[in-house]
């Protein structure tokens, strides 16, 4: 794998969290986005 091949991949990979990360807190119950952001912090 090249250097730009990773670079790609793992800018996709942070992309992709980023969404998802995004639609749960805007799409889940508030209760629930709130545990799970504490999970995620600690």
């Amino acid at each position: 794998m090249t250097i730009l091949e990773a670079t790609i991949l793992a800018a996709s990979f942070g992309i992709l969290m980023a969404i998802v990360r995004f639609a749960v807190l805007a799409w889940a119950p508030r209760s629930f986005a709130a545990r799970l952001l504490r999970k995620t912090i600690v």
